[in-house]
C-alpha cells in the first residue's frame, strides 16, 4: 500500500525538519519545502495526499497558496500549522477548503491523530472500489473488470493499479517515483 505524500510547508527549517522526521517515523512520506515557489513546484509534480501549510511564508502566505492548491489539486487535503490564532484567520483558512487549522505551539501527539483522521476520511472517499466511466471506457477497479464501447477488455492486476493512479489525477504528469511507489 502506498503511504500518503504530505508536503510541509514550512519556513522554519527546524519545525520542517522535524516535521518531517515524525512524518516519516509514522509511516507517511514528506516532502518540505520553505517558501511557496518551491511548494508550486512539488505541488505540480508530485501527487499530494495532503499539504501541512504555514501562513507566513517569505514569498508569500499559506491562504493563496492553499487557493492554488484547491484549484490545482481538489482533492488535496490541507491543513495549517501557524501561529496565527486570530479566529479571522481560522475562518479564512476553512472557507478556502481546509480540513483543519492548528495553532503553533501543539502536542505532536495531537497533531498525529488529527493527521490519521483526515487521511483515513480522505481513504474512505477515494474508496478501494471506485469505478471509472468517461463514455467509452468504463473499469471497475475492485473487480478488476474494464471495456471498451461495451466490448470487454483484459489488462493484468498492475495495468489496473496504474489505470487507477492515471484515472485519479487526470491532466497531471506523473513522475516515474509516484508510479513505481
Amino acid at each position: 500500500m502506498n503511504k500518503p505524500l504530505i508536503l510541509v510547508v514550512e519556513d522554519d527549517q527546524a519545525l520542517s525538519t522535524g516535521l518531517c522526521f515524525e512524518l516519516d517515523a509514522a509511516g507517511y512520506a514528506s516532502l518540505a519545502a520553505y517558501n511557496c515557489a518551491k511548494a508550486s513546484y512539488l505541488l505540480e509534480q508530485e501527487a499530494l495526499d495532503l499539504a501541512l501549510l504555514d501562513v507566513n511564508l517569505p514569498d508569500g502566505n499559506g491562504f493563496d497558496f492553499c487557493r492554488e492548491v484547491k484549484e490545482r489539486r481538489p482533492d488535496t487535503a490541507v491543513i495549517f500549522l501557524t501561529a496565527n490564532d486570530m479566529e479571522s484567520d481560522m475562518l479564512k483558512g476553512y472557507e478556502l477548503g481546509a480540513e483543519d487549522y492548528v495553532t503553533k505551539p501543539f502536542p505532536m501527539s495531537v497533531f498525529q491523530k488529527k493527521l490519521s483522521v483526515v487521511l483515513g476520511r480522505l481513504a474512505k472517499q477515494s474508496g478501494g472500489g471506485a469505478c471509472y466511466e468517461d463514455g467509452a471506457l468504463s473499469i471497475n477497479f475492485s473487480e478488476m473488470t474494464a471495456s471498451l464501447s461495451g466490448k470487454p477488455l483484459v489488462f493484468t492486476p498492475l495495468e489496473y493499479r496504474l489505470l487507477k493512479i492515471l484515472t485519479k489525477h487526470p491532466q497531471n504528469v506523473l513522475t516515474r517515483q509516484v508510479l513505481l511507489e
